[in-house]
């Protein structure tokens, strides 16, 4: 009879033993009390000043101490503005290591209310594009082939009113303009498909949107939103001028209005011309959407805010506005 020995072959036990390494590794920490190393998100944006940077390392627990920190940072280069992940046992050396490199991301928040002249600043500041650049964009580069809205654009295509307030995560290394409006008309859309509110005004998506973004400036309460909201409309229904300074203001590099501003005959000059202005005069965030779509009805033709308050005070009559004016304004 003849045998045959066939050889088994081994598999190598080097994975396994990886695994068990660390395992032993987690449950030494865990039992010893001390913790594992996890990451931390880091985020510096634009202007951050050292003792700021310092401060936050610190609320994370990052270092120990900010002076000793920012005593150390004089021997690197310059701090540089994104998003870093740092590992939470990191020595203020490896730290500083790592936010000396530039970032992989930029964390870009777009807040409610900005214009495009505003998001072409921010990005200019980030030394993402030149200065101009994306507002030349809105205007001639192509918009995602489901952009619904189309029929609201004028020759010119003034897309104000379309770009989503919200945070947005940008890589410098292959930033793109186009790509950038894209991503931004394309979260506008999901948003608005997803808010599942009836529009209860009598007035198209676009005049909507127009009204959204002069709430977005007249008005910083909340809660005060749907009440002006059917103020303004009411309004523009019954043929008074809405008389918003937040639209001649849209037009104002100094964004002080004089006498002679409100004699414009801009027509964003809705305290002279009845009507909403031609345009959205920024890019409002959802509440003042909502707000715009589902007006509250009330007594009330006039309000104002006082300076340096978020306060509505309305008023019934013209009289009982000019004693609010005396009363607040003056």
């Amino acid at each position: 009879m003849n045998f045959h020995i066939r050889k088994v072959k081994r598999k190598p036990l080097w994975p396994k033993i990886t695994v068990i390494a660390v395992v032993v590794f987690i449950v030494i920490k865990l039992l010893t009390g001390e913790s594992v190393p996890t990451t931390v998100t880091f985020n510096i944006p634009l202007g951050t000043s050292g003792k700021e940077i310092a401060k936050k390392l610190d609320d994370n627990d990052l270092i120990g101490s900010q002076i000793l920190f920012r005593l150390k940072a004089k021997d690197y280069p310059a701090i540089q503005a994104g998003t870093f992940s740092i590992p939470s046992n990191a020595s203020p050396a490896q730290i500083l290591q790592i936010i000396t490199q530039p970032a992989e991301n930029f964390r870009l928040t777009i807040p409610e209310g900005y214009t495009i002249a505003q998001i072409d600043q921010k990005l200019t500041e980030l030394n993402l594009i030149n200065s101009g650049e994306f507002l030349e964009c809105t205007k001639t580069c192509p918009l995602p082939a489901d952009f619904s809205y189309s029929q609201y654009l004028s020759n010119n295509r003034n897309i104000e009113g379309f770009l989503f307030p919200d945070t947005y995560f940008l890589n410098p290394k292959d930033f793109n303009s186009a790509q950038f409006l894209n991503q931004l008309i394309k979260n506008f859309t999901t948003q608005i498909n997803q808010l599942n509110i009836t529009n209860q005004t009598n007035h198209n998506f676009y005049e909507v949107l127009t009204m959204a973004s002069i709430l977005e400036k007249e008005i910083k309460t909340k809660a005060d939103l749907p009440t002006v909201s059917g103020l303004l409309w009411k309004r523009l229904d019954n043929d008074w001028a809405i008389g918003a300074d937040a639209t001649l203001l849209y037009t104002q590099n100094d964004r002080t209005l004089t006498y002679q501003d409100l004699q414009d005959n801009s027509p964003y000059n809705t305290r002279k011309f009845k009507g909403l202005p031609p345009t959205p005069i920024n890019n409002p965030g959802l509440s003042t959407i909502k707000a715009a779509m589902q007006p509250i009805d009330s007594e009330y033709w006039f309000y104002l805010t006082p300076p340096n308050s978020t306060q509505v005070i309305y008023g019934r009559t013209n009289a009982e506005h000019e004693a609010n004016k005396t009363q607040y304004l003056r």
